[in-house]
């Protein structure tokens, strides 16, 4: 008779413990605090948008709701990141994981454009064939592609409003400053081979860009300077030789990769490092992958 009753007692301990439990989960005690992530939003050009200019968390797969409002004289263009209608002033956001996104206003063709840097003025009025007087919007609205080796150029003010490029070739300059580019969505290959860049986070909004070339710069941080190459979601060809990488698992996250050269970075290429899990994991997807140690 005692047997059972200590098997009673120890099956009601046993019992209460469970339903302690499942109340401490319940009330949160010992549940897992939701996930967040952070948006990001910019704005080129004149006019507000909601939420601010700024970061922004939210609980990760939410949906956030976004709106542009163009100040006087200005107008809606689009947006430039991963949001469901690029061309619509009211849009939403998927926050599956941290992301940037840039309101774009456009000014009218007669808008007169002011180039902070000269070298950058000199050779847009190269391209365009007007030596003298003031450069508009409309003359340079038809430039698709654009090309400037070794000029010196510092600051990219003023490139903004080259929206109809497709292709930006700027090797051997100066540059450290990309936020110029941040609205630039036609952009399928953008070169910016030997300058001075440090952030490409300008170029997270990007999504059409299928060729990026960040050969010979200052990046050395992968978890503040190269994350935001995760949502450039049609990328195919990549190239970060002699970048100063250490990390480059945020590679695994491009889906449509087919080739990278990440050659005389700061990897470990020991077997079983991460990188070369990484690399392994490319090579299997069947993406080429060209590398080489320190």
């Amino acid at each position: 008779m005692k047997r059972i009753e200590k098997r009673k007692s120890w099956f009601c301990l046993a019992l209460l413990m469970i339903v302690l439990v499942s109340l401490t989960g319940c009330l949160g005690g010992g549940g897992k605090a939701d996930s967040k992530v952070d948006l990001t939003v910019k704005v080129l050009g004149e006019g507000t948008v909601t939420p601010s200019v700024g970061k922004h968390s939210y609980s990760k797969d939410a949906v956030a709701e976004l709106e542009a409002n163009p100040a006087k004289d200005w107008e809606f263009s689009h947006w430039a990141g991963l949001v469901a209608e690029t061309n619509k002033a009211r849009t939403t956001i998927a926050m599956n994981m941290n992301k940037t996104v840039t309101a774009v206003f456009s000014a009218d063709s007669g808008y007169v454009i002011e180039f902070v840097d000269q070298n950058l003025e000199q050779a847009i009025r190269e391209e365009i064939g007007k030596p003298t007087e003031p450069i508009t919007k409309g003359d340079v609205s038809s430039i698709d592609s654009f090309v400037a080796f070794g000029k010196n150029i510092e600051k990219l003010d003023g490139i903004e409003h080259l929206t109809g490029m497709s292709s930006l070739y700027v090797w051997f300059n100066n540059i450290k400053d990309l936020s110029p580019l941040a609205g630039l969505v036609n952009l399928y290959e953008l070169s910016l081979r030997d300058n001075n860049i440090e952030d490409i986070s300008p170029l997270a909004g990007l999504v059409s860009l299928k060729k990026l070339v960040l050969v010979e710069n200052n990046i050395s941080d992968i978890d503040i300077d190269i994350s935001p190459l995760a949502s450039l979601v049609n990328l195919e060809w990549l190239s970060l030789i002699n970048s100063g990488l250490s990390d480059i698992n945020v590679l695994l996250e491009l889906e449509n990769l087919k080739e990278v050269y990440i050659s005389s970075n700061k990897l470990d290429l020991s077997e079983g490092s991460k990188a070369m899990e990484v690399i392994k994991a490319l090579t299997d997807r069947g993406v080429k992958v060209d590398y080489e140690p320190w």
